[in-house]
């Protein structure tokens, strides 16, 4: 799972967990380009969806719902 600093798919860095749930973890998350653009405000929310979340056939769906 990845951790406070790391970088996803080469665009969010992860600054905060903001909780865990049954899908996975929800961060305050920085969005790398928006940063570049000067965006005053490059801050997300990302959810994660766990390993086991991600294997289940309905995932995509439910994510989609969300």
């Amino acid at each position: 799972m990845a951790g406070e600093g790391a970088v996803i798919h080469e665009w969010y860095r992860l600054e905060k967990l903001l909780g865990v749930g049954a899908m996975g973890s929800v961060w305050k998350a920085r969005d790398l380009q928006r940063e570049r653009t000067n965006d005053p405000n490059p801050h997300v929310a990302l959810k994660l969806v766990s390993d086991d979340f991600a294997q289940h056939e309905q995932a995509m769906v439910a994510m989609a719902r969300e």
